[in-house]
């Protein structure tokens, strides 16, 4: 039942490896997955958390309703991401990359390195925009992908670790206005 853990963990994972190491074998990856279930704690859940999970599952589509997982990604790449993509607008990498020289070794200041980028590659701004724009929707979608394992994990944890009368009185607060604004 928690196996939501593995699904989500296994990909960070294994794309956190070196591009060599990703062309495991399947037995070599079906034995990360094993190392991955055991490095988590999932115990089936007991027959009284599975009699709570309906009622935790209505609370968690209350907490967080279909879509939030998407909004909170297109607020967290306006409001977190952006001030450091502008960072990253600097066409020093870029300029870099395309001489191949260290970007260190560049004794530039800001003006010299955009009016060299104009040269090289006069659309390079463009194609940042654009990557970041792609680079948000993507990750939108997959958090939307997502949401329903995380809900569902989320679900069986509230199912675990609150008692019905709990579920009862966290449900009763977000069913307030206080606590629907809290949810959002």
């Amino acid at each position: 039942m928690k196996h939501w853990i593995v699904s989500l963990a296994a990909p960070l994972v294994l794309a956190s490896q070196p591009l060599a190491a990703q062309e495991a074998t399947a037995a070599e990856q079906e034995e990360v997955l094993a190392a991955l279930v055991q490095a988590f704690d999932i115990t089936p859940l007991t027959s009284e958390q599975e009699a709570r999970l309906p009622q935790a599952t209505a609370l968690i589509e209350r907490i967080v309703p279909d879509g939030t997982m998407e909004t909170v990604m297109g607020s967290m790449f306006t409001d977190m991401l952006g001030p450091f993509m502008t960072l990253a607008e600097s066409a020093g990498p870029e300029i870099a990359d395309f001489v191949s020289y260290d970007e260190s070794d560049f004794v530039l200041e800001e003006a010299e390195v955009a009016e060299i980028a104009a040269i090289i590659d006069p659309r390079w701004q463009e194609r940042q925009r654009r990557t970041l724009a792609l680079t948000q929707v993507m990750m939108g979608q997959l958090m939307a992908e997502m949401e329903p394992a995380m809900k569902r994990g989320m679900a069986e944890a509230y199912a675990v670790h609150f008692t019905d009368a709990e579920l009862d009185d966290i449900s009763a607060f977000f069913a307030t206005r206080t606590g629907a604004t809290y949810a959002r």
